[in-house]
């Protein structure tokens, strides 16, 4: 289900991610606490910075995108749209679609969605920066190799 709808949709297996819904995520209306989709996302996508990583330069690639080590991401900005209402017990899978990349940053669009309802319950658009951690400044990458190779890779490719 969540895997033909990522197939579908251009969205990049490598960067899926389940979550199981608590009942501790649930808010005093009975549906999942709107502050839990933002650190989905964000699992999702530094779960897909690690695999990164991983690809390019091994396991300590993988540990250095995770730990501010080196060239990673920073996101810039995040917009989350919420389209149904996700109840206890649930999962969601969480996957990710790298667009308009460029040497300084890309865009992320997310989706969460419900394992349940057999439905996308929420959107994520993220701009993430190109960061120099060892530095602390914004970086550009270059997209035909390494990391920026990597991302390029992931791209849908009607981008």
């Amino acid at each position: 289900m969540a895997r033909d709808y990522a197939e579908e949709h251009g969205y990049d297996l490598t960067s899926m991610w389940e979550e199981n819904i608590a009942w501790g995520h649930l808010d005093s209306f009975r549906h999942l606490n709107n502050v839990h989709y933002v650190r989905f996302f964000e699992t999702s996508r530094m779960h897909m910075m690690y695999l990164i990583g991983l690809e390019t330069n091994g396991p300590e690639g993988g540990k250095a995108m995770l730990e501010g080590l080196g060239v990673s991401i920073i996101l810039k900005s995040i917009d989350v749209k919420f389209k149904r209402p996700v109840t206890y017990p649930d999962n969601l899978v969480i996957m990710q679609r790298p667009h308009n990349t460029s040497p300084s940053r890309f865009n992320l669009s997310a989706v969460a969605y419900s394992l349940a309802q057999r439905a996308p319950v929420a959107t994520s658009d993220a701009v993430c920066v190109w960061y120099d951690y060892d530095m602390w400044k914004k970086c550009d990458v270059d997209e035909n190799i390494g990391i920026g190779l990597a991302i390029a890779k992931r791209v849908h490719k009607k981008d």
